[in-house]
């Protein structure tokens, strides 16, 4: 925590890094007493955007996690994303997630898990997530299982459970 407000944020990738992230969010208080808020303002950052850019620093703050800021290894000197928040605000907080395949649980996504028995693949039912996890109840035990994201995305595996952890096969 800092006594100090900021009107301008950045998230700094590391020289010896990849740049890779999917989303940055940043969450601060106008004032000491005011609630926490997520920030927003005018996306800044660098390197400039060029026409050829497929992942500009642009996508690390536009609310999808399938999109995201790359620039690969060594990468250039200036390379960050951050806002101009037009006004100082107390940074109380930064949420940030790297650039992956979002095969996990998404909230407000729906899903629908299988099971296999006797060469066949039977439903267990449809959940939409209201939390990073799903419970179903009433699937047999000691089987393959399949849960599909029926909102978006294609990457799918079947697991198992051993000795009450999932793995992935």
């Amino acid at each position: 925590e800092s006594p100090r407000r900021f009107r301008y944020v950045r998230f700094l990738a590391a020289e010896s890094r990849q740049a890779n992230y999917a989303e940055i969010e940043f969450y601060g208080k106008r004032d000491r007493d005011a609630p926490e808020e997520r920030l927003t303002g005018n996306i800044i950052g660098a390197p400039a955007i060029s026409a050829d850019d497929a992942h500009p620093y642009t996508h690390a703050m536009d609310g999808n996690l399938e999109t995201w800021f790359e620039k690969p290894r060594p990468r250039p000197k200036e390379c960050w994303v951050g806002l101009d928040l037009g006004k100082p605000h107390y940074i109380t907080r930064v949420l940030f997630c790297p650039r992956s395949d979002t095969n996990f649980i998404l909230t407000g996504d729906t899903y629908e898990l299988f099971y296999r028995d006797g060469g066949a693949w039977y439903s267990a039912g449809k959940q939409t997530a209201a939390t990073d996890a799903l419970i179903f109840d009433g699937v047999p035990a000691g089987t393959v299982y399949w849960l599909r994201n029926l909102s978006r995305g294609r990457e799918e595996r079947i697991f198992t459970y051993e000795d009450g952890k999932q793995v992935w096969w």
